[in-house]
């Protein structure tokens, strides 16, 4: 059969559009799918790599002012005992006491006690307030560890002053001190005190006078002390003498008598 030139024409233009919807159906819409999928993937990556710039950025200051707040942290808890020791304690007041020219005939020991540093003024410095707590902080980054924790059908209930008491505990000890001295050597142990820059208060002075020179004086003196994250070496919690070792020679060996020679003039 022949087909009419306007036949023709129609038919070319059939096929015409029908490879321009096989195309639009087959190949031109699953990438324009894909172009709209790898666009929206795109932007997640972008919205994930500015959250992660951010982070970063974020992690750079608190890690600055982390840095900040434990050099002031270390400033802060110099003067602090690491760890009160009694035995220690007491032999560096006996030494204290005879380099000032103190004459001591009775010490007494209280037991060591622990405090809160959480303040009852809301008003006091803020890093002083939240030492306990950054140091626990810094104490948890430390610590790769996770700590396992109890269910809370077994776990103690606990009070917030408790709380506070593992988090935030210093330690106190009372040392008083009974002793012959004189007003000039009063002074120059409150100097000495003042010269160590640590945490010792005298909380308490009672001074009766015995003679024109001589004063007899009972005075307790306050010691503070806060565990250290790492260990330090400290002075006032270090044993300063060496041990005694009862002498080389023993007394109970038995030894026989050394034999004497007579010389004749």
């Amino acid at each position: 059969m022949k087909l009419s030139k306007r036949e023709i024409i129609l038919l070319t233009l059939l096929i015409i559009i029908g490879l321009f919807y096989l195309e639009y159906q087959f190949v031109f819409a699953p990438g324009l799918d894909h172009f709209n999928e790898l666009t929206t993937k795109q932007a997640e990556l972008d919205a994930q790599i500015d959250e992660i710039t951010l982070n970063l950025k974020m992690a750079e200051v608190f890690a600055k002012k982390r840095d900040e707040s434990l050099k002031q942290i270390e400033t802060l808890s110099a003067p602090f005992i690491d760890g009160l020791k009694s035995d220690s304690l007491l032999l560096f007041t006996h030494d204290l006491m005879q380099r000032n020219g103190f004459l001591p005939s009775a010490y007494t020991l209280s037991m060591i006690e622990g405090a809160s540093l959480v303040p009852n003024q809301l008003d006091i410095n803020e890093l002083t307030y939240q030492l306990g707590q950054l140091a626990e902080q810094y104490k948890n980054t430390e610590t790769n560890a996770p700590k396992e924790t109890e269910p809370a059908d077994n776990q103690p209930s606990t009070t917030p002053s408790e709380e506070n008491q593992d988090s935030d505990a210093v330690e106190q000890l009372t040392i008083q001190i009974n002793a012959e001295t004189s007003y000039a050597q009063i002074l120059q142990l409150l100097d000495d005190l003042k010269g160590l820059n640590r945490s010792i208060i005298v909380s308490d002075l009672k001074i009766n006078s015995t003679s024109a020179e001589s004063l007899n004086v009972d005075i307790s003196l306050f010691f503070i002390g806060i565990k250290s994250l790492e260990p330090r070496n400290d002075d006032l919690t270090q044993w300063s003498r060496a041990p005694y070792d009862g002498g080389s020679a023993n007394p109970y060996q038995y030894s026989s008598p050394q034999e004497t020679t007579k010389t004749t003039p």
